[in-house]
């Protein structure tokens, strides 16, 4: 027997008393199961940029969301229009929206639509090019143009543009779809009924007006706040004209600062005893004396009392 073939018949020997051992088992499947962690855990971290939130392409998802608002835009009465007259083609209307288009759309769409305008390099996607057939967002029918004008596009640079006239957007609609009529889709009686029928075209109305959320949030902050002064000012004048106000001096080391902390704390009106659970928790801070949880029976009966009047009247 040459040595290859004793070297076989020792490996088979050996594996089958790998087999019949549940030690040499437990040892070879512990073995196996590292090896199999070590290989899950390299690719995991080669991949681990795509797989986490540290991938830019989360951050930056998260970021146009943080930054995403409400654009301003200011209440416009519109008048009722004929969608027959306005509908189709002309060079009086193609004329008026390519007037429109300089002013409104050329900033990112280019002056020849090609979706090369200045302002709108640095958008991501890109401004649409007016002159290619393919990629359009909601479709080259005019009743699609014409959403996108009523709606804007979300997640995109395109606003709305619902404060232009009705006869205005079907202006632009006619001139940008001349920049490549060759494939235009026709413009039929049905589709501007639906389009009448949709946005109630033939009627007269008024567009709300909208400011961002950020600065909706900061007016209202701010409107609470001067609410808030004003109450301030109010029970502040009061107690400061009342005799009985001195059953107050004992207990509150600023005025000002204790009458706030009543406004934003109402719970302590239910009872005495909650309300000096609730002043006693944060002395001085809330502009009460600490000598507060010292008073007696009767002399904190007295603070409550004086403090319902002054807040209920």
């Amino acid at each position: 027997m040459n040595e290859n073939n004793q070297n076989n018949i020792k490996e088979e020997i050996e594996f089958d008393q790998v087999i019949k051992s549940p030690v040499r088992m437990f040892g070879l499947i512990y073995l196996v199961t590292i090896i199999s962690i070590v290989i899950v855990g390299a690719f995991y971290l080669r991949y681990l940029d795509f797989n986490s939130d540290n991938n830019r392409k989360f951050k930056d998802g998260v970021l146009v969301e943080a930054e995403s608002d409400l654009p301003t835009k200011r209440s416009v009465s519109l008048a009722g229009v004929d969608v027959n007259l306005v509908g189709k083609p002309s060079d009086i209307l193609i004329a008026k929206g390519a007037d429109s288009f300089s002013k409104n759309c050329v900033s990112c769409h280019g002056e020849k639509g090609a979706g090369d305008g200045v302002a709108g390099a640095a958008l991501n996607p890109k401004p649409r090019n007016f002159t290619a057939s393919e990629g359009w967002k909601n479709g080259r029918k005019a009743s699609q143009i014409y959403k996108t004008l009523e709606e804007g596009i979300k997640g995109s640079g395109m606003s709305s543009f619902s404060h232009l006239p009705v006869e205005e957007r079907f202006s632009l609609i006619h001139y940008i779809r001349s920049l490549k009529k060759d494939d235009a889709p026709e413009i039929t009686e049905d589709e501007l009924a639906e389009i009448d029928l949709t946005y109630n075209l033939s009627m007269s109305r008024v567009t709300k007006a909208q400011i961002p959320i950020a600065k909706a949030t900061e007016i209202l902050i701010n409107e609470s706040n001067s609410s808030k002064k004003a109450q301030v000012d109010l029970i502040l004048t009061k107690a400061n004209k009342e005799d009985k106000a001195k059953v107050l001096t004992s207990v509150i080391l600023n005025k000002e600062r204790a009458i706030k902390f009543l406004l934003d704390n109402k719970s302590w009106k239910s009872n005495v005893g909650e309300f000096l659970k609730s002043v006693s928790s944060s002395t001085p801070q809330n502009g009460f004396k600490t000598e507060i949880s010292k008073l007696s029976k009767d002399d904190l009966n007295n603070v409550y009392s004086y403090l319902i009047s002054l807040y209920n009247n």
